[in-house]
């Protein structure tokens, strides 16, 4: 008998927490349901496009159209920073999540940095390549790219003010790093406007 009083007592000190602290997540906490990235070309290039990412159940849901590339494939990334200030996208920094790279002030790696998602090695896909790498884009004939992906595990509050970068070559492992070439095109990650 005190054995049961013990159990519903538990049961209830749960019930009360999950109502004290709100035990459901609300859609505001999850970041906006949109976000944009207009692109622009970088020195001396022509690559432009629109770049749409949507909040959905498994992550975000990434919608590219890019014209202005050549024949092929082209490395397609999310940085962590969204500074645009210089014309050639230097100032972008690493790839988002990539937990191999040091930060410019303290040393440390980026997983170090902050609390929760942020600072977790969930920001790494299964093969170890980070979050921000996406699907290469292949340009037609034409110059013209369309892509549509799925990262799980991301937000849309996790991207705005970040960018978006694409390079001239697709991904290539070299010397155990990644290369895609020169960045052709940049755009900020924003909140867009919706009906």
């Amino acid at each position: 008998m005190k054995a049961n009083f013990t159990l519903l007592l538990l049961v209830l000190l749960l019930f009360a927490a999950l109502w004290i602290f709100g035990g459901q997540v609300k859609e505001e906490d999850l970041g906006p349901s949109t976000l944009i990235a207009t692109l622009i070309p970088t020195k001396d290039n022509k690559t432009n496009g629109i770049v749409k990412i949507y909040r959905v159940k498994e992550g975000v849901k990434i919608i590219a159209d890019v014209q202005g590339l050549s024949l092929g494939a082209h490395g397609f990334h999310i940085h962590k920073y969204g500074d645009l200030s210089n014309d050639t996208g230097a100032n972008v920094g690493p790839h988002y999540g990539d937990m191999s790279s040091k930060t410019e002030s303290s040393g440390q790696s980026e997983g170090s940095e902050g609390s929760g998602s942020e600072g977790s090695n969930k920001r790494t896909r299964p093969d170890g390549r980070p979050l921000g790498d996406m699907k290469m884009l292949v340009a037609d004939d034409s110059g013209k790219a369309h892509m549509e992906m799925v990262i799980h595990g991301l937000t849309t509050q996790q991207l705005v003010g970040r960018s978006i970068l694409v390079h001239a070559h697709e991904d290539r492992l070299e010397d155990g790093k990644w290369n895609s070439g020169p960045k052709v095109s940049m755009g900020v990650i924003g909140i867009a406007k919706t009906e």
